[in-house]
């Protein structure tokens, strides 16, 4: 099951006001009639959430997947596959969202990585490695050389200069690996008094959903946490959004955004593991946030902010509020809400016929008078099309921004767009 949530502009749903074109696009469908099943769907969670967009050929488009080496960007009513190295930069727009069901993240653990560190000792033993190989190899074949000549002309045969020789050889390759040792710990001991001296104090992070200690040598974040849900959700990915500062430049907050697939989430706990790369050495961690999506939809979570429990009838009547607010003294037909998850409706959608034209009439209040498949209302629309109108609901048609009775025509298609 994928799960449905929209987004609107502003952070804070109480005081939010909408933009018809997404009204329009996304978050509208058709309405049952009062009193229907509707009213028993949800609850829904309404919560602060983001659109998360990647910079595709100039264009930020919506990332509704993610996979090891690409995403899913939404180009309208289509989708496309795009390798990360394509990309230009992501964005992120702090929305209002609700969804069907929460998600739960727990145990997180957040470490520092000290990347860049690392690689460099790392390429710097393996190639002291290499070097003591080789002389290993070439001290065997010394070794082996002055045995074939003890065996031929006994042990009165052992040169003295080729033994002395071996000897050397021995104390180099061990002396080779003290000097690597202690340079592996002086080296640490060093970076740490050079960051000592940029004279950054940490603070210490209260909304950090995980305790954290600071390292002044660390350019990276690995963060672990297990992820359930009430229901199975299919093609889940994680969004850790991490806010931190550069002590050589203390006053500037910057951001940086790491996308992970998590794949099928259910109720067994998912064990996750994100790493944030290509910070700059020595950061300060300031925030972290932590968004969940399936299905190309933001899942609410235990973590997010401003979030409220609501049924249909209260996400429906709070969002007629702000539809009505935010085209005050407009002129306009009716827009429509879906409440389901687009995949969940399309089996039902495609049993009522995806190219069936519908003609609504609609109250002033946003109900449902009459519902047919013709423009004289002489065919009543069917029992599938009936069926997929339960998780629809109408916002008024208006007339110098007051609800009148209108008139609408649609596909089935037009859910799914």
């Amino acid at each position: 099951m994928n799960l449905f949530s929209h987004s609107f502009r502003s952070v804070r749903w109480r005081v939010s006001g909408f933009v018809a074109v997404l009204l329009a696009t996304q978050l509208f469908g058709v309405a049952p009639a009062a009193g229907s099943e509707s009213d028993d769907i949800g609850p829904y969670f309404l919560f602060d959430g983001a659109e998360i967009t990647a910079k595709h050929e100039g264009v930020f488009q919506r990332v509704v997947g993610v996979s090891r080496r690409s995403l899913k960007l939404q180009l309208g009513t289509e989708t496309a596959v795009v390798p990360i190295r394509q990309l230009q930069g992501y964005r992120t727009i702090r929305a209002t969202k609700f969804s069907p069901i929460q998600a739960n993240i727990e145990k997180m653990r957040a470490a520092s990585l000290r990347i860049a560190l690392d690689r460099r000792m790392a390429e710097l033993e393996f190639g002291v490695t290499s070097s003591i190989r080789q002389q290993e190899s070439a001290l065997a074949m010394d070794k082996a050389d002055l045995m074939i000549s003890q065996m031929a002309l006994g042990p009165r045969a052992t040169d003295a200069a080729r033994q002395t020789q071996i000897e050397e050889k021995s104390e180099r390759i061990e002396n080779l690996r003290d000097v690597m040792d202690d340079y592996a710990s002086d080296r640490a001991d060093d970076l740490e008094r050079d960051a000592a001296a940029i004279d950054f104090e940490p603070a210490s992070v209260r909304d950090l959903p995980f305790e954290y200690e600071y390292d002044s040598l660390a350019d990276g974040l690995e963060f672990k946490c297990v992820i359930s849900t009430p229901h199975t959700v299919e093609d889940g990915f994680l969004a850790v959004t991490v806010r931190y500062v550069d002590v050589r430049q203390p006053l500037k907050k910057l951001q940086a955004l790491e996308l992970h697939s998590v794949g099928r989430v259910g109720k067994k706990p998912r064990k996750v593991t994100v790493e944030v790369r290509n910070l700059p050495q020595g950061f300060h961690l300031i925030g972290c946030t932590l968004n969940f999506y399936a299905g190309g939809q933001e899942v609410a979570t235990n973590l997010s902010k401003n979030q409220s429990e609501l049924n249909a009838t209260q996400l429906y009547q709070h969002f007629l509020g702000e539809y009505l607010t935010q085209n005050r003294g407009a002129t306009r037909p009716p827009g429509f809400m879906l409440l389901a998850p687009r995949d969940q409706l399309r089996r039902k959608l495609k049993a009522a016929g995806l190219q069936q034209d519908i003609f609504a009439k609609i109250d002033p209040s946003g109900g449902i008078i009459s519902l047919s498949t013709d423009e004289a209302e002489t065919r009543e629309a069917s029992p599938p099309i009936h069926s997929v109108m339960r998780f629809v609901r109408f916002f008024p048609g208006l007339r110098e921004g007051n609800a009148v009775e209108s008139r609408v025509k649609l596909k089935l298609s037009d859910l799914l767009e």
